[in-house]
């Protein structure tokens, strides 16, 4: 058996690239079910957030057979014709563990030692179990990567006065518009993003906060926490020229603010910028609305340069994060080869692209 890791990421793959592969909701349950019975993968787990997509597999094929084997899957099953993989990352057993060790403990993330990735990695984890594409391997896998990080958080200082995407994108809103304690705020989703952005929000003094979500009751959960206006979700595009800055946050399969629902606000927007920051991936915004004079448009990608000047805080603590981790991913390994669950049959090699290690 061989443990897989194949996956596009922040690192070396742009919002555009990692869209194209982002699964979410009814989507990825499908493609859970589909992996599930499929007769080339026996375990499959799916990773997918804002800054990546990680497939995790056990199978008999060979590296080389499971990355083309699943992106004929991908492109038969959701027709995705252009994946990217071939520009991702790929690894193997013993490299596969030690990543995803270093993901569940936020050293892979845009911002390292952030926490939100461990609950999206439980999150991805428990799904597959549910469906039934997660079996042994995965199970001993994710379970002890989930025991490893936690052991990161508490004898480490690489979580110590965490920030987040969601700290960052209203760290980047200050820079731009000033002082928030004046502007008006709408949050466009209220799931677990949107309610660590409105917490940053008030956190950095906004008072007028504004929410507007599909389900309602998760709006109202949002409001009466953060004393917001809910706005209803068809009436939200009729707001946008009364706001100074809009986040959008949303599972949405297709962008939900588009060029035209912008362009009768134009006069108000040359004389009152409107600040965008797009936290969405797939993006909730589509990108031709940066061309409408007075609109600051931001993604995901667009925050590298906040999230690099606290990367150089927590780079010691990183070093630390990686010594409580190794002698664990050695354990897991060696456990699985000693008990025959994974066989090393393909010599390693180099990935220029990411200095990491591959199979050939």
């Amino acid at each position: 058996m061989n443990l897989i890791c194949i996956g596009v990421d922040h690192h070396a793959n742009s919002v555009e690239a990692r869209e194209r592969l982002s699964l979410s909701g009814e989507t990825l349950e499908m493609t859970l079910h589909f992996f599930s019975a499929h007769r080339s993968f026996s375990e499959m787990v799916v990773l997918s957030t804002c800054n990546r997509v990680e497939f995790y597999a056990a199978t008999r094929m060979t590296t080389r057979q499971a990355v083309s084997e699943l992106k004929e899957s991908l492109k038969d099953f959701l027709e995705i014709r252009d994946s990217g993989l071939e520009k991702g990352f790929v690894y193997r057993n013993d490299e596969a563990v030690r990543h995803l060790f270093e993901v569940c403990s936020g050293l892979q993330s845009m911002v390292i030692g952030e926490t939100e990735i461990f609950g999206q990695a439980k999150g991805a984890y428990h799904l597959a179990k549910k469906v039934g594409s997660s079996g042994p391997v995965l199970n001993r896998l994710f379970q002890t990567a989930f025991n490893a990080a936690k052991e990161v958080r508490t004898a480490s200082a690489i979580g110590r006065g965490s920030v987040s995407v969601a700290s960052i994108a209203v760290q980047a809103a200050g820079r731009i518009v000033g002082s928030l304690k004046t502007k008006k705020v709408l949050v466009l989703g209220a799931g677990d993003t949107g309610e660590k952005v409105t917490e940053a929000l008030a956190e950095a003094g906004a008072r007028s906060l504004f929410c507007s979500n599909r389900r309602t009751e998760r709006a109202l959960r949002l409001s009466e926490k953060f004393n917001m206006e809910i706005i209803p979700w068809n009436a939200w595009k009729g707001r946008l020229c009364t706001m100074d800055i809009v986040v959008c946050s949303t599972s949405a399969p297709e962008a939900i603010m588009e060029f035209g629902d912008l362009v009768p606000f134009t006069t108000r927007f040359a004389r009152q910028p409107l600040l965008v920051i797009d936290l969405a991936v797939p993006r909730d915004v589509d990108p031709t609305v940066a061309k409408i004079p007075g609109i600051c448009l931001l993604n995901v990608d667009d925050l590298k340069q906040v999230a690099s000047e606290k990367m150089a805080e927590r780079l010691k603590e990183r070093q630390v994060a990686l010594e409580i981790l190794e002698p664990r991913a050695v354990k897991l390994v060696e456990h699985f080869y000693k008990n025959n669950i994974l066989e090393p049959l393909e010599r390693p090699r180099v990935n220029p692209a990411r200095g990491s290690r591959t199979a050939a």
